[in-house]
């Protein structure tokens, strides 16, 4: 659930924006103040500064609120119910989250998709989860072919060749922002399935939390903090099997040593596609002796979509640090680095500057509403005497 306002990333308000500074409208109306915004911060800044810069006109029909009118009563307390706007959606926020944890605690699934393997149960209210017999039968033979020596990639060779759906095709996900292997099966919805204790019958959530209730960013919690309900629902893989391929899992990740870590690994791009690069280490004999050797290709490549071509990891990762440190060497001999701190300095202070003088005419008008309720007191007190 998404409060109305708690964010101004919304579709409707972003085109409105762009008409205003396209020019095509010079008056804004809601409702009331909250359909504008209920972050009371943004909501400020577009009421006393973005609208009168841009001329804008806004009015809020129900608060009263008409920027064009001078001197009117509803612009003095508009700051205060921007503040309880947000502490609104702030209260609501606090309700929901709690609702959300004591039906985690309950046992009960909540999220918009099941796992891949299981489906949720129908006319459930309490949203327990249950075996589906067809992807629960491809999660099997995945951890089956894992424990017999299958690679990810080899699996999803197999599971491609079948037409079988990938997890995120199969439940039907509605993702923005589809990948180009969004419709077949890649290593890493592989490992994501064989890692997850959710096969044994366990659910485990509140593995993330929000910032805040007007952020949509999600920072990860520690396991300690998880909510865990064993025995939640049916299992799919018995825990022999499950700690099988744990111990396959990491034995692999303790045969990696540090010469195969790569710098550049997850930032650098293909020139050719644009598609991001994949380092390889290759065993080579030279003259009796095998070396070890690290190249970089682009990840298409073996899909016949770019140029298959091995290239020297070393040498690329040499260079890009040799030209790195000549530019760091240039700017140290140079003032342009304490040019730019002195700038961001300067900037800042002036940025100071403004909240100084906003904070300046908020004090003001909080002046100004104390003497008119002193006045509306005094004025009632002698109505009565």
């Amino acid at each position: 659930m998404v409060l109305v306002g708690t964010t101004f990333d919304r579709p409707g308000f972003n085109k409105l924006i762009r008409d205003i500074e396209d020019n095509k409208i010079n008056m804004v109306i809601t409702k009331d103040l909250s359909r504008l915004g209920r972050d009371y911060i943004k909501t400020g800044f577009y009421i006393e500064s973005y609208f009168p810069e841009n001329n804008i006109r806004y009015v809020a029909l129900l608060d009263n609120l008409d920027t064009f009118e001078e001197n009117s009563s509803a612009s003095d307390i508009t700051p205060f119910k921007a503040v309880l706007n947000d502490m609104y959606a702030k209260d609501i926020s606090k309700k929901i989250r709690s609702v959300c944890k004591q039906k985690r605690e309950n046992g009960q699934y909540i999220s918009a998709y099941p796992p891949y393997g299981y489906k949720k149960k129908e006319n459930d209210e309490l949203s327990h989860l249950v075996i589906d017999e067809y992807a629960g039968n491809i999660v099997k033979r995945i951890f089956d072919m894992y424990v017999n020596g299958m690679t990810s990639y080899k699996i999803c060779d197999i599971l491609n060749k079948e037409n079988i759906e990938p997890p995120a095709v199969y439940l039907k996900m509605n993702l923005v922002h589809k990948s180009k292997d969004f419709y077949k099966w890649r290593p890493v919805s592989v490992q994501k399935i064989i890692k997850n204790e959710v096969y044994l019958g366990k659910l485990l959530q509140g593995k993330t939390k929000k910032l805040s209730y007007k952020s949509k960013k999600k920072i990860d919690l520690p396991r300690e903090l998880w909510i865990v309900e064993e025995n939640a629902h049916e299992p799919l893989i018995d825990v022999t099997t499950f700690e099988k391929v744990q111990e396959i899992l990491k034995r692999k990740n303790n045969t990696r040593n540090r010469n195969r870590e790569y710098l550049l690994k997850g930032i650098t791009y293909c020139h050719n596609c644009g598609n991001k690069l994949t380092f390889v280490t290759k065993t080579e004999k030279y003259k009796e002796k095998r070396y070890e050797r690290r190249y970089v290709i682009c990840g298409t490549a073996n899909k016949g979509r770019c140029i298959r071509q091995y290239n020297n990891y070393d040498k690329l990762e040499n260079e890009i640090l040799e030209y790195i440190k000549k530019i760091c060497t240039l700017n140290l001999k140079s003032d342009t680095y304490k040019k730019a701190i002195l700038k961001k300095k300067n900037d800042n202070t002036e940025i100071l500057k403004d909240y100084e003088a906003h904070i300046k005419v908020l004090e003001e008008k909080i002046q100004s509403l104390n003497k008119k309720v002193e006045q509306i007191y005094d004025d009632r007190l002698n109505r009565f005497n």
